[in-house]
């Protein structure tokens, strides 16, 4: 309703920067970014010392340096306005300078704002800057004055940065009664649990986050080491291959699935982790070789030589990568390829050069 009247108030004549100001701050709050950004810079090229101008701008700008500038430039031009000082503080805190964030966040404080989401606020850079018993000091005001379920979220993740993970998780789940779908506080509260010994209950959180917010690959993966940990090695592989379909590209993670799935003999889900470092990483060595390794036990040579030869480069003295690719060249009847990385592995490792000398014979 606000957004129809406003809209209708900026449709006729004489509108002024705080009309547009006003549209761009309701956009905001409507979470449609693109067309109060539009109308900030609408205001700002009406009137640009509106100080206003220059914050809405300023919040709703994706790129950070130009959001910055914007907020900056408001803060200039209204030195006392806690508003400016709340969204500068947020955007520095997002930017990593954590302790600048908190400086701007309470003298906002100081200049009378009081909000849940200026404590949210505080709570983000005091958790940023290792500062977690204020961060708890915070977010405890705050869900006792204000409670929702992002709040007890946050303080469960305060608490388990403080390893008090039975309080963390009576936090979540306060969270979750709140909020039933809070993917992400199911997700913490399987963490929580985890640390707790409590298996079983994680895995359910986990499973909940899971059917929560489907197309999170971050969310599989924790169900498939759920799952690991509990010895449930068939679920674990399919929820770990979830988490690789999903676009997952944590290489780390990457690297134990694809290594997982070998032990699991699900050589095809190995090569798809192992093809998705590639994307990310191109030159890490040791995803390259198990790649190629994985391959050509598909009998997939033509694909495998590629990585093999990516591997190669890192460690041109490897026995089994000159193994490998010999073997490939042997079965692609690249006999003359082959035969030049027998003539390598001899000097490297005797016993795999007669192997491969069998292969190519």
């Amino acid at each position: 309703a606000a957004l129809e009247a406003l809209r209708k108030a900026t449709a006729g004549e004489g509108v002024t920067a705080d009309d547009w100001v006003e549209l761009a701050l309701c956009y905001r709050d409507a979470d449609q970014r693109e067309r109060g950004l539009d109308a900030a810079r609408r205001a700002l090229r009406l009137d640009e010392g509106d100080a206003r101008a220059w914050r809405a701008v300023g919040e709703l700008e994706v790129e950070s340096e130009v959001a910055l500038e914007h907020l900056e430039k408001a803060l200039e031009l209204a030195p006392d306005d806690p508003e400016t000082m709340l969204a500068l503080g947020e955007r520095r805190s997002g930017e990593g300078e954590h302790m600048e964030a908190i400086y701007l966040l309470q003298k906002a404080t100081e200049h009378g704002l009081s909000s849940p989401r200026l404590s949210m606020a505080l709570v983000e850079a005091y958790e940023g800057a290792g500062q977690h018993e204020d961060a708890f000091r915070e977010v405890s005001t705050l869900v006792k004055e204000t409670p929702s379920a992002d709040g007890y979220y946050r303080m469960g993740t305060v608490l388990a940065r403080l390893e008090r993970f039975d309080e963390s998780a009576a936090a979540l789940q306060r969270a979750l009664r709140l909020d039933p779908s809070h993917a992400v506080a199911q997700y913490q509260l399987g963490a929580a649990l985890m640390r707790l010994a409590r298996p079983e209950e994680a895995i359910a959180a986990w499973e909940g986050a899971c059917k929560n917010a489907p197309d999170d690959p971050s969310l599989k993966a924790a169900l498939g080491f759920g799952y690991l940990k509990l010895g449930k090695n068939k679920e674990a592989g399919a929820a770990c291959a979830d988490a690789v379909a999903l676009g997952l590209r944590d290489v780390d993670t990457l690297m134990s699935f694809g290594k997982l799935f070998e032990r699991l003999d699900r050589r095809e889900d190995a090569v798809a982790a192992y093809q998705r470092i590639g994307e990310v990483d191109p030159d890490h060595a040791p995803a390259m070789a198990r790649l190629g390794e994985n391959l050509m036990e598909l009998r997939r040579f033509a694909e495998a030589v590629e990585p093999y030869q990516q591997a190669m480069l890192s460690a041109p003295d490897d026995p089994m990568l000159r193994y490998g690719l010999g073997i490939c060249y042997a079965n692609l009847g690249q006999d003359a390829a082959a035969a030049k990385q027998l003539d390598v592995l001899k000097k490297l490792d005797p016993d795999l050069a007669e192997e491969l000398q069998w292969v190519i014979e």
